[in-house]
């Protein structure tokens, strides 16, 4: 993969160079963490221990990968409350 690199020092672009980079040479620290909570069993009110040390970002699908609404709550940075009008099964994404 092709990407244009900027140097920045002390808050100013000095200059621009072209550089090849490989995906596995990026910086941990670049990508965000997830979390994929499954809920098996039907429940209005799930409880997700997703443990990325931030308030993320929630989508809910139900089990035939339908869309759902609810209510998060965000208990701490590791843990949140997700309400729902019906009780159902299927996955939250964390982000």
């Amino acid at each position: 993969m092709w990407i244009q690199k900027a140097e920045i020092v002390e808050g100013e672009i000095r200059y621009n160079i072209l550089g090849k980079i490989k995906l596995n040479e990026l910086d941990t620290g670049i990508a965000d963490k997830y979390y994929i909570h499954e809920q098996s069993s039907a429940s209005n009110v799930w409880h997700v221990i997703h443990n990325l040390r931030k308030n993320p970002s929630v989508s809910t699908v139900d089990s035939s990968g339908t869309v759902v609404y609810g209510n998060v709550e965000h208990i701490n940075d590791n843990e949140l409350k997700i309400i729902f009008k019906y009780p159902f099964a299927g996955i939250a994404y964390c982000n």
